[in-house]
This record gives C-alpha cells, structure tokens and sequence, in this order.
C-alpha cells in the first residue's frame, strides 16, 4: 500500500518533497527523506548524468560535433567558398572558364 497524507489522505508520489504536494502540510518522519538523503541522491544521480556525458563525448572520434562542421551547410554554401558569387566564365585567372 503506497504512503498517504496524514492531513488530507491523498497518495505520496514524491518522498523527495518534505510537504504533501495536495494540501502542503508537512510531512512526518519517515514518509519524506531526509535532507541528507536527498542530498545523498541528487549528488549520485549528478555524478551518473557526468559519466555518461564523459562516456559519450569520449566515443566521438574527433572533438567537432557534426552540427560544427554541417553548419555551412545549411545556408547552401561551403565553408571555404562564398555561395553567393557568380561564375561568368571570366573568372579572375583570365577566362579559364573553371570557377
């Protein structure tokens, strides 16, 4: 049988929380953890959620993300040319036609 208010009877969801989240009455001992237990887990699960971030960021093969080197990409262009210049065959090296 899950815990319930002693003020107003409703169900406790989150033992993380010292008060009912219903009427917010305070909660006695043993229905709520303790400040040091909750401490206790939002310093574990912080310290899972940097694993797994340094897990992940390790496994890349290189330090650029794909979204740093696509970025060009999307305004139709490339990273070393300007998309935006026209090719008339002139050309700056005297009419080669190559752009």
């Amino acid at each position: 049988m899950a815990p319930s208010c002693p003020s107003c009877g409703k169900t406790i969801f989150n033992k993380r929380y010292p008060k009912c989240e219903f009427c917010g009455a305070a909660l006695p001992e043993g229905l709520a953890l303790t400040t040091e237990q909750r401490n206790a887990i939002i310093t574990k699960e912080r310290d899972e959620a940097d694993r797994a971030w340094l897990a992940a960021r390790s496994a890349r093969p290189s330090q650029r993300s794909s979204a740093d080197t696509s970025l060009f990409g999307l305004f139709g262009g490339d990273a070393g040319t300007d998309s935006g210049a026209s090719c008339d065959g002139a050309g700056a090296s005297g009419g080669d036609g190559s752009c």
